[in-house]
C-alpha cells in the first residue's frame, strides 16, 4: 500500500513539474515572438503564410512562416524538423532555425530572412555562360550536401535557391523527405509532388522520388536560366475537372511528353554540358558522381 502511495505522489508531482515545464515553454516562446515586428506578407500557400519581421532591437530581418495548429498537414513542424537534422549534421547550405513553437494558436517557424533569390537574381542581371556554369555547380553541390545526409528536396526550383553574401542557400523544406531504403521501382504514385513545371519527367510517370529527381529538375531551371524559358511553360488548361496535382491531368500529360528523353536531346542539343548532364541523370542506376557532374560544368 505504502510503495502504491509513493507511486501515487510521484506521478502527481511528475504532473505538476511537466505542467508548470510547459506553462514556462509557452511563456518563452511567447516572449520570443513579441521580439519580432511584422513588416509584410511574402507568401501564401495552401498550408500557410510566410511573413518578413524584423527584431526589435537589432533590426535583422527574418521569414516567419505560420500554419494553424488545426492543419494535419503539419508542413512546419515537419520542416523544422528536416532543418534541425540537417544543420546537427553540419549542413550549412540551409536557413538555420532560430524558433520553432506555438503562438497564438499558430505553428511559427522563425528561419533567416533571404533578400535574393536565385530566380531573381538571374532575371536582373545579365550573366554569361561562365557565370551560369559556377551557379550550376553550386547548386549541385547544395543538392550533394542533402542527399549525402539521406534527405530528397522535392521542390528544386530557382525560386527556392537564395544568395547571401555570395554564397548559396536552398529553402522551402516542406515537401522534404528521408531518401527511402527500399525504393519500389514500379510506377504507383498518382499525384505530383513539387512544383509541376520543375518535377523530373519519372515524377511524371508516377515513380518514386530518387536523387537523381532533384538533379533533373536542376537541370531543366538551368535550362530556363539559358532560354529564358522552358518548351513545356505555356501549355494551360484550365478546363479540366481533374486535380492540378494529379499524373493524368492534361497539363501535367503534356509536360511528360514533352520532357522525355527523346524531346531532351533535341532540346539541348546546341548545349553539350547541358545534355550530357541530362543523360547521366535520366540513366543512373547506380550512386550518383557528383563531382562527375559539377566536372560537366567547369
Amino acid at each position: 500500500m505504502t510503495n502504491i502511495f509513493h507511486l501515487y505522489m510521484w506521478e502527481f508531482h511528475s504532473n505538476i513539474v511537466y505542467k508548470l515545464y510547459i506553462q514556462y515553454l509557452l511563456l518563452y516562446y511567447n516572449n520570443h515572438m513579441n521580439n519580432y515586428d511584422i513588416i509584410k506578407q511574402i507568401g501564401k500557400g495552401k498550408f500557410g503564410t510566410v511573413y518578413m519581421a524584423k527584431h526589435k532591437k537589432n533590426t535583422d530581418c527574418v521569414a516567419i512562416k505560420c500554419e494553424s495548429v488545426d492543419n494535419h498537414y503539419k508542413s512546419i513542424k515537419h520542416e523544422a524538423t528536416i532543418l534541425n537534422y540537417l544543420y546537427r549534421c553540419g549542413c550549412r547550405c540551409i536557413p538555420k532555425v532560430l524558433y520553432y513553437g506555438i503562438h497564438e494558436n499558430q505553428v511559427c517557424l522563425i528561419m533567416k530572412y533571404f533578400t535574393v533569390s536565385l530566380e531573381d537574381y538571374i532575371k536582373t542581371n545579365k550573366m554569361h555562360i561562365k557565370q551560369l556554369n559556377r551557379v550550376m555547380i553550386g547548386c549541385i553541390n547544395v543538392i550533394s550536401s542533402i542527399h549525402k545526409h539521406s534527405i530528397l528536396h522535392r521542390d528544386i526550383k530557382p525560386a527556392n535557391f537564395m544568395f547571401w553574401e555570395k554564397q548559396l542557400f536552398l529553402i522551402d523544406f516542406g515537401m522534404a523527405i528521408s531518401i527511402p531504403e527500399d525504393i519500389c521501382e514500379d510506377p504507383i504514385k498518382e499525384h505530383i509532388v513539387g512544383t509541376p513545371k520543375y518535377v523530373s519527367y519519372f515524377i511524371h510517370e508516377g515513380y518514386e522520388s530518387k536523387p537523381r529527381d532533384d538533379l533533373i529538375s536542376l537541370g531543366y531551371a538551368y535550362m530556363s536560366f539559358l532560354s529564358g524559358g522552358l518548351p513545356w511553360s505555356t501549355h494551360d488548361n484550365k478546363e479540366s475537372s481533374i486535380a492540378l496535382t494529379h499524373i493524368s491531368h492534361p497539363d501535367n500529360v503534356f509536360r511528360k511528353n514533352a520532357k522525355t528523353w527523346e524531346n531532351m536531346k533535341t532540346y539541348c542539343e546546341k548545349i553539350p554540358d547541358l545534355l550530357r548532364y541530362f543523360e547521366y541523370c535520366y540513366h543512373i542506376e547506380s550512386d550518383i558522381e557528383y563531382n562527375l557532374l559539377c566536372d560537366l560544368f567547369l
